[in-house]
């Protein structure tokens, strides 16, 4: 159990850098002068940073880790539904033509 908690501390503190590195890179970008043919370029990171950094960073922390095992909320079953059911096919009737039907009938 604790061993668990030490790895998510681990995880949170890097995330918590990561985020307050694209915070520093967007005062920088916001405040700082940059050359005009390199204006486009910043943007380009900005936004590449905010929307992954951050994004995967924030969406790991609400959702957790995807490899946890969820707990089995009290007064509720779990059935593990592995089994295939099989049926028979049923046969369907060969095509005839309707000149055979004609002659069925009279």
């Amino acid at each position: 159990m604790m061993d668990e908690k030490k790895h998510f501390d681990k995880i949170f503190w890097f995330i918590v850098a990561c985020v307050s590195f694209v915070f520093l890179y967007m005062v920088c970008v916001t405040f700082g002068i940059i050359p005009k043919e390199n204006q486009n370029l910043a943007i380009g990171i900005l936004s590449f940073l905010e929307g992954n950094v951050m994004g995967a960073g924030i969406g790991y922390l609400l959702t957790g880790n995807a490899n946890q095992k969820k707990e089995q909320a009290a007064g509720t079953t779990t059935a593990d539904i592995t089994a295939t059911v099989t049926t028979s096919p049923t046969p369907t009737p060969e095509p005839s033509s309707t000149n055979d039907q004609m002659a069925k009938t009279e």
